[in-house]
């Protein structure tokens, strides 16, 4: 039986790259926390826990996506990153001003 050999270079795994899949990952977590809180009903869609679940791990996976070249879904998420953004700075404005 063969086994077959991963095809991982050393040099791959450089600090900036680890740094990014971890950024990756944990955007990837943040908005799917906040998709079983809105499906669960624990938190409303315009609660700010919510709202900035979705922010940052927009963000965060925008950024990996387009350190690994994919367009498609870094622009997707900055697009998920400005609706986001907009909501917040509305929440913002209604609460504190």
């Amino acid at each position: 039986m063969e086994t077959e050999e991963l095809n991982l270079k050393p040099s791959k795994w450089t600090a900036t790259s680890i740094g990014l899949e971890i950024l990756g990952w944990f955007g990837a977590i943040l908005l799917l926390v906040g998709y079983y809180l809105i499906q669960t009903e624990n938190v409303e869609r315009d609660n700010q826990v919510y709202i900035m679940l979705n922010v940052v791990g927009a963000f965060c996976l925008m950024i990996n996506a387009w350190y690994h070249g994919a367009y498609p879904s870094a622009i997707t998420n900055f697009i998920w990153l400005i609706i986001g953004s907009f909501y917040a700075y509305k929440f913002y404005r209604e609460e504190f001003m």
